[in-house]
């Protein structure tokens, strides 16, 4: 089985480990980042921040479209993809792969609780 992983790769505690997890269970896995459509430009940061679309977001989502045609996964995991488009995820089921979505919460960081 093959699961491809897509997230920002910037720290190992999160799609890393989660790959490595995977890889040990006998998965092949995938790694696809957005690193260079949204931290490596002005457009891309701002895009990112405030959660719009522009010209980064369609060609990220271009292209991740693209790289599921060509790598035809079993499995997608979008983690935290808050980039991604609703038209990527039809066009990407089209395909029967089974879209899986995570994204981290942390319950500690919340208002107190009385």
């Amino acid at each position: 089985m093959k699961i491809l992983i897509v997230g920002n790769w910037l720290y190992p505690m999160y799609e890393k480990a989660l790959a490595d997890s995977f890889s040990q269970q006998g998965f092949e896995v995938l790694g696809y980042s957005w690193d260079k459509y949204f931290n490596k430009n002005i457009l891309g940061k701002a895009e990112s921040k405030y959660c719009i679309i522009g010209l980064m977001t369609i060609l990220f989502n271009l292209s991740l479209s693209n790289y599921v045609k060509v790598q035809t996964p079993d499995y997608i995991l979008f983690w935290r993809a808050t980039q991604l488009l609703p038209r990527t995820i039809q066009e990407i089921r089209k395909t029967n792969v089974k879209v899986i979505a995570s994204y981290n919460e942390d319950e500690f960081s919340g208002p107190e609780l009385s």
